[in-house]
């Protein structure tokens, strides 16, 4: 065991009652994480990813930097015009640009550390997208653009950390049953169609959690990876 390396230590950012996060974390205490919340609601520690990379990196600077970082933080807010009165840079800034800032901070903690690490070990990173990322969505150009540019972004940081011990990859669920985000859409939506999913297989949260702790139980093979799981939405 590598020194200063005493346990897993795992940070899920957005992690409200019944959000995707927040199952994430019960689905990671058993499994013998040391786990800890941030985010802007009701979590742990107060952390917006819309703060500077330096303030989120001066955040996670602590003697026992996070093993895994699980990001689920994102706006979903509907625009049915083609201009900016819709929050096309509020998503940018949320959705694309803080889960980045977030990223870099992370891996610029764990770059000076690396001889702590224990033989084998592989901190990663847990970017969660959208399936919107390809789903083209009339009155969601904000949320469809911002999660696209994440997939992208997390690919290609993923590229420039292959050649190291990180791994930083994501998921692009698709509709996640009575979680705060979809239970605002669906209002938002009044009555419309959530999705199109065939058959209507959408996903339980809690079982989307279950994936993702099953990848950070299986360090390194995911690096670059966008895992897209939506019942075969087009």
């Amino acid at each position: 065991m590598g020194q200063g390396i005493t346990r897993r230590r795992l940070l899920v950012i957005g992690a409200r009652w019944g959000s995707l996060g927040r199952h994430v974390v019960n689905e990671a205490l058993p499994l013998g994480w040391d786990v800890r919340t941030a985010g802007i609601n009701e979590e742990a520690w107060h952390i917006d990813v819309r703060e500077s990379p330096e303030e989120l990196f001066d955040a996670f600077d602590t003697d026992e930097p996070f093993d895994a970082v699980v990001c689920t933080a994102g706006i979903n807010k509907g625009d049915s015009r083609m201009d900016f009165s819709g929050g096309l840079e509020e998503h940018m800034a949320v959705n694309f640009l803080g889960v980045m800032k977030v990223l870099w901070a992370w891996a610029a903690v764990w770059e000076g550390r690396m001889d702590d690490l224990p033989e084998g070990a592989c901190p990663a990173f847990v970017a969660v997208s959208s399936n919107s990322a390809h789903v083209a969505r009339s009155a969601s150009l904000g949320y469809c653009a911002s999660k696209a540019a994440l997939s992208m972004g997390i690919r290609c940081a993923a590229r420039r950390a292959g050649d190291g011990r990180l791994s930083i990859y994501g998921y692009e669920f698709g509709w996640l049953k009575d979680t705060p985000m979809s239970m605002d859409v669906e209002d938002r939506l009044s009555g419309g169609p959530r999705h199109r999913i065939p058959g209507d297989r959408t996903l339980d949260p809690g079982v989307a959690a279950r994936l993702i702790m099953q990848g950070l139980e299986v360090p390194g093979p995911l690096n670059g990876c966008m895992i897209r799981i939506d019942g075969g939405e087009q």
